[in-house]
This record gives C-alpha cells, sequence and structure tokens, in this order.
C-alpha cells in the first residue's frame, strides 16, 4: 500500500533485505522512529544505525542531513504508527463475494481494507472527527495496484461506475475525489479475515478464495504454495535471508532467556 499503516513491520522489512525506497527519506524517516520509539535507542544511537542502513542498502541520502531528519523524527509531536490488524466481517466479506466480477471483488477488498487502516489510523492519532466517516480519498489507481487488478484506464473507470450504479459506492468528484463506501458493516458481526500484514495485502484475499498462497513467517510476504511430495512441508520463508534474520531472532530469543536461568 502506498500509506505505510505499520511502521514497524515497513521497519523490519528494510532492514532484513536491506532495501531502501527510491524516496530515501521516507524510509530513512520511518527507521528513525523506529529505533527511537520502538526500540528505545539514543539519539546517537539511531544516527549510526541509519548511516550503517545506508551504506548496507547502497542508498544515495546525503549523510549530512541525518541530524535534522533525527530532529524532525524524534520530537514529541512523532509517534510509531503499529496498526496491529484490521478486521474484515463477514457480511463485508458477503457483498464483496456477491460479485460476479472477480476484478470487482477485488477493488472492493482493496478499498474496504485502505478505509479500515485509515479508520485504525485516526483512532492512534486522536483524530475522532474522520473516523467511521465510510472514506477514502488515495489516488483510485492505488486500490489497482493493491489488488493486482491489470485493468486499462478507461476499464477502471467503468469498473468504478458499475459499482456506483449498484449502490456499492459513491464518487464525490467535487471533494478531492472522494470516495463513500457503502458496504461497510458498521456493526462488526463476526469476521472473515483479520489482516496483520499491510502489504501485499490481495494475498489475504486469495488465501480467502481457496487460493494456494500463505504468508513468509518472518516478514509476511506472499509465498505461493506448490506440491510438495509426500511427506514434504511447505516453505516457511519467501528467502534466505528471512530464514537467517529468523533464526538469529531465535537464537537471541534463547541465550535470554537462559541467561535469566
Amino acid at each position: 500500500m502506498k500509506t505505510v499503516y505499520n511502521e514497524s513491520q515497513y521497519s523490519k522489512k528494510a532492514i532484513i533485505n536491506k532495501k531502501i525506497e527510491s524516496q530515501n527519506g521516507k524510509t530513512l524517516a520511518i527507521l528513525c522512529k523506529y529505533y527511537y520509539f520502538g526500540k528505545s535507542k539514543t539519539k546517537k544511537e539511531v544516527l549510526k544505525l541509519l548511516s550503517n542502513f545506508i551504506d548496507e542498502s547502497g542508498g544515495s541520502y546525503d549523510k549530512r542531513l541525518l541530524p535534522d531528519l533525527l530532529e524532525k523524527y524524534t520530537s514529541e509531536k512523532e509517534q510509531l504508527l503499529d496498526i496491529q490488524s484490521v478486521k474484515i466481517t463477514l457480511a463485508e466479506m458477503a457483498t464483496i463475494m456477491s460479485r460476479e466480477d472477480v476484478n470487482e471483488q477485488k477493488v472492493l477488498y482493496a478499498m474496504l481494507v485502505a478505509y479500515k487502516c485509515k479508520n485504525e489510523r485516526c483512532r492512534i492519532s486522536g483524530m475522532e472527527q474522520f473516523l467511521d466517516n465510510c472514506k477514502v480519498s488515495e489516488n483510485f489507481g492505488e486500490y489497482f495496484k493493491d489488488a493486482k487488478v491489470r485493468l486499462g484506464k478507461m476499464e477502471r473507470g467503468a469498473l468504478l461506475r458499475n459499482l456506483e450504479k449498484d449502490g456499492l459506492i459513491w464518487v464525490d468528484n467535487d471533494v478531492k475525489k472522494t470516495i463513500t463506501l457503502k458496504y461497510v458493516d458498521l456493526e462488526e458481526d463476526g469476521v472473515a479475515i483479520e489482516l496483520k500484514y499491510f502489504h501485499d495485502i490481495w494475498v489475504d484475499f486469495e488465501i480467502y478464495r481457496g487460493e494456494r498462497y500463505k504468508r513468509c513467517e518472518c516478514c509476511g510476504n506472499a509465498i505461493k504454495l506448490v506440491k510438495t511430495k509426500q511427506g514434504g512441508t511447505p516453505k516457511k520463508y519467501c528467502s534466505t535471508e528471512c530464514q537467517k534474520h529468523d533464526k538469529n531472532e531465535k537464537n537471541k530469543r534463547y541465550y535470554h532467556t537462559q541467561s535469566r536461568i
């Protein structure tokens, strides 16, 4: 998703993969908050960690700007955005799955996830005035990207008009192209899907549909399940980096436990 709704997840994934976004500042700003607020590092330690990350990831960020970035993102008004989960209800999924067009199902799902994440963000940030308004205002193209729906501009427009015609959404072109979702279950009666990872959100939808996918046990990336020999076990990790990282973390926890005995 374009917006990062769980900055701890985002940071851990960036550190494991040693990957920096094309917008260097975005990754470093989130890492700054992660180390300072999430890991309780001192400002001096954060500076060193950010500098090392730039070197390891091959980023082109000017390190002379790091002190200013550090002061900005460790101020009292900042916080680590850490949405734990969002829940899609049985009623919401029933409405989504009632559509015959799979592309419509996927886009409705992506918009609903975006709304639920925005709602949780408002709740965490104390912006109660925007809670439960059933509106999303992100770039329309992001929903198609999040849902892995590849359609041309005219086809995307036709899909949205069809959903609006059937009363599932309302597009207000006068207010920054805001979309009101008419299928949100405000009663929240029964959970169909509980999302705990906020990248590759299409994976949870495909799993719900019975497709052979799972999440990496380390970073949550999508893993396509393939048939294994009798008695074989499916992959746990999406990469050797994740496997090594998970093993190291388990070893740290083990040694920490042993040291306290």
